[in-house]
């Protein structure tokens, strides 16, 4: 249900399902508008501005390959793109090859949890001290929200995600980025 709300919200389309042999198939379309009805003016306005050259990388971690693909499509909308982890200790081990500005972290997964990766990423120094580490879960209750925080997660995004929610994300990662470049240059 949140796959489809979140797919739904980007106007797009699934189709597919369970195939002959018994395996499952599914195709999202999802339709992705390049031009806007914005005037120039009217976007410099409505978010910050970041310098063209200013590059994030950004890493998913979703044991779920449909919401992997929603997310791509969201940074999609943005120019960005994502490199992805189905799992916890596969994004522990991805940080200590990539410097990731970004991560968006499902917090519910097999082999290892969200909260457990994100505790893992901090004690071991993997992760750049400005990247933003995002909860992303469609449990919203206090307690989760308690506990992401605990665990060490900067943000956190209720599924299904908010476009702008995401965009503000994007402008903070990149802003602390530059943050962080202009302080160790300083």
């Amino acid at each position: 249900a949140t796959v489809n709300a979140l797919i739904n919200q980007l106007d797009g389309e699934v189709e597919g399902g369970v195939q002959p042999d018994g395996s499952v198939s599914y195709d999202i379309v999802l339709p992705i508008t390049i031009s806007s009805a914005v005037s120039d003016d009217e976007q410099m306005q409505q978010q910050p501005v970041i310098p063209a050259t200013t590059s994030i990388t950004i890493l998913v971690v979703d044991d779920n390959e449909i919401n992997q693909c929603v997310m791509e499509a969201i940074l999609g909308k943005f120019g960005l793109t994502a490199d992805r982890a189905y799992n916890g200790k596969t994004a522990v081990s991805m940080a200590s090859k990539t410097a990731y500005d970004l991560v968006f972290m499902d917090c519910v997964m097999p082999e290892m949890d969200g909260l457990e990766a994100t505790r893992q990423l901090l004690a071991q120094h993997a992760l750049p001290e400005h990247c933003i580490i995002t909860a992303m879960t469609a449990n919203t209750s206090d307690a989760n929200r308690s506990a992401c925080d605990a665990a060490g997660m900067n943000a956190f995004l209720a599924k299904p995600v908010d476009l702008t929610k995401v965009k503000d994300l994007i402008f903070s990662a990149m802003q602390n980025k530059i943050d962080s470049g202009l302080h160790q240059a300083g």
